[in-house]
């Protein structure tokens, strides 16, 4: 049991680094060229939308609406947005907001 502790240990230590650099990108990004480029690169790492939304959460200084926007417009389907906005804590009327600004910027959903 020992050995399993450590292990897992060992391996989520290995992790952290690489969470780390993809928020750290996805916030360099956000700054720089805005939130759509931020997600479209964060999931060209591999990154889920969960993920995406929950970082931008606990941060800070990302607009939710604008995330979920960015989601929608990034081909994220609207079942997947509400299920993570709902796990992620972003409210019922940012999901609404993020939502009408993805029609208006990128068309209705697929």
């Amino acid at each position: 049991m020992k050995k399993i502790f450590v292990l897992g240990s060992f391996l989520t230590l290995l992790g952290t680094p690489v969470l780390a650099d993809w928020a750290e990108d996805f916030m360099a990004t956000f700054e720089g060229k805005g939130v759509d480029p931020a997600v479209e690169e964060a999931f060209k790492a591999g990154v889920a939308p969960l993920d995406i939304l929950t970082m931008t959460q606990q941060t800070g200084g990302v607009d939710s609406a604008a995330v979920v926007k960015a989601l929608y417009c990034a081909g994220v389907s609207g079942t997947t947005v509400l299920a993570v906005a709902s796990k992620a804590g972003v409210s019922s009327s940012d999901v609404a907001a993020g939502y009408k600004q993805s029609v208006g910027q990128c068309g209705p959903a697929a």
